[in-house]
């Protein structure tokens, strides 16, 4: 039965990295910030209440 739910555990962390990474495979926004020495870039994602751009984590 160790096997079977380790298995399970395996699979599980799969999935949540894969929906992870389907979340962040397209940020819808526009570019704000680029650092071409590490080929990373922040995108608006939003505006908080005094206007001010909410940017997302550094992404590739």
């Amino acid at each position: 039965m160790d096997l079977v739910a380790s298995e399970l555990r395996r699979l599980r962390r799969q999935v949540v990295d894969l929906n992870r990474r389907l979340a962040l495979a397209r940020v819808p926004g526009t570019i704000e910030e680029i650092d071409n020495a590490k080929r990373m870039v922040r995108v608006k994602i939003g505006e908080d209440a005094e206007g001010q751009p909410i940017l997302s984590p550094w992404v590739r």
